[in-house]
């Protein structure tokens, strides 16, 4: 019997397929797919991560702050995202593909947390933390504290709290 509800599972990977879609657009990323093998797989090494810490700490419901670092951990580990065309001489370190994973487990946690980039004061915190999840080793630990100091640096009544999806439930 598995410890996870893939009826959850199913939603939010498809959150992060209709997130995924939206994010191409927005950022003019013609260049970049997808993969859901790893997005499922994400989704259930997240979950189960969450499980774990609704059991240890005792506490059902994970906060905002928790899901959007734990998801953004899964995706940025498993690298969900990769370029379709790029030819070897057109890669270059300073490609706009090259952080794409970063930038899109970001733009899912600020949905996550009901928060807008355009309300975040200082700019260039994303940019920041795009270069520290690219280039650095960050545990899902310091994720969650870093959503929740992104969500601080919004002022109040721009906050939109609303959670995209629901947490796991614990295991009584």
């Amino acid at each position: 019997m598995s410890d996870i509800d893939f009826g959850l599972a199913r939603a939010i990977a498809d959150e992060i397929f209709d997130s995924f879609r939206l994010f191409k657009v927005r950022h003019s990323y013609q260049q970049i797919k997808i993969d859901p093998f790893a997005v499922k797989v994400a989704v259930t090494s997240y979950l189960k991560d969450l499980k774990r810490y609704s059991l240890f700490h005792n506490s059902p419901d994970p906060n905002e702050f928790k899901l959007a670092g734990y998801l953004v951990y899964w995706l940025v580990k498993l690298k969900v995202i990769s370029s379709t065309e790029l030819d070897p001489p057109e890669f270059q370190i300073n490609s706009k593909y090259l952080a794409a994973n970063e930038e899109f487990a970001i733009f899912l946690a600020l949905n996550i947390m009901g928060i807008k980039a355009s309300h975040i004061p200082n700019r260039d915190f994303i940019s920041r933390l795009v270069y520290a999840l690219y280039y650095r080793d960050i545990t899902s630990k310091a994720l969650v504290l870093e959503m929740e100091l992104l969500y601080n640096t919004v002022p109040a009544h721009l906050r939109q709290r609303q959670v995209a999806h629901q947490p796991p439930q614990a295991i009584n």
